[in-house]
């Protein structure tokens, strides 16, 4: 279980601070529910019940700060994640999204940010749904790496652009 004030990733929304766990009464069933609010982008609330374990499935700890380093270490030799198939893509980044494992995220972002080049020199821009894909993974993996290391989120971005172009 978790605290108040722990720092958790929930699912594609990024990083949030446990504020409060409460009784709260939703569609008249009473039950207890972490309350979340997002770290980076303010303005939204999300309630979790704490007993729903699908809800609960997408809340994990946020790396510390040795692992986020070895995780950018790592950052280099991450195997891409493509697919030539447009529709084929959009589902395989989906999933890759919803299921937040870090290492295919970063495949993610070094796959679209091939491709962007290759759009770029034909004079082309990427999908808005591969841009879309690549917009919340360098989020989900920025937000992350850039409160492990306690830097701007915009620096973890910045940074982790340069080691996957």
């Amino acid at each position: 279980m978790y605290h108040i004030d722990d720092t958790l990733i929930y699912g594609n929304h990024g990083v949030c601070r446990v504020t409060d766990i409460a009784e709260r009464d939703f569609c008249g069933k009473e039950s207890l529910y972490y309350v979340l609010e997002p770290v980076f982008d303010r303005g939204c609330t999300f309630f979790v019940d704490v007993h729903n374990s699908v809800a609960a499935a997408r809340l994990r700890p946020v790396l510390a700060p040795e692992e986020a380093k070895r995780l950018i270490a790592a950052m280099p030799r991450v195997e891409e994640q493509w697919d030539d198939n447009p529709r084929q893509r959009r589902a395989l980044y989906s999933r890759i999204i919803a299921g937040g494992d870090r290492l295919e995220l970063i495949g993610l972002i070094k796959a679209l940010y091939d491709y962007e080049q290759q759009q770029i020199s034909a004079r082309k821009k990427l999908s808005s749904g591969d841009e879309q894909s690549l917009r919340l993974a360098e989020k989900l993996i920025g937000q992350e790496i850039a409160l492990a290391l306690r830097i701007p989120a915009e620096q973890a971005t910045a940074r982790i652009k340069s080691l996957l172009e």
